[in-house]
């Protein structure tokens, strides 16, 4: 069976958006990020008293990636313990 290295780790994710509010509603309110910055086209995304920036969100009026070619469409988000995990996905079930 495959398995990540759990030494692995991501800085950051960027993201291009066309609905910059729309988004980070839900990686806020949804999902339970914190905005650490925000301006008229991007906003920053953190957990916890942490000021890592891990994901951060860019407004764009269209998709920029070449024909033929995907993007970034998902990522994971690696929590600490089943119990995290379980908050998470009841926030998600009671939206």
């Amino acid at each position: 069976m495959f398995a990540i290295d759990s030494n692995l780790n991501c800085s950051r994710v960027e993201l291009n958006v066309r609905n910059l509010s729309k988004l980070a509603d839900f990686y806020t309110k949804v999902i339970g990020m914190k905005c650490l910055s925000q301006d008229e086209h991007t906003v920053s995304l953190g957990v916890g008293g942490n000021k890592q920036t891990l994901v951060k969100l860019t407004q764009v009026q269209k998709d920029n990636h070449p024909k033929g070619q995907a993007g970034l469409y998902h990522f994971a988000l690696r929590l600490p313990n089943r119990s995290e995990l379980g908050s998470v996905l009841y926030s998600l079930l009671i939206q």
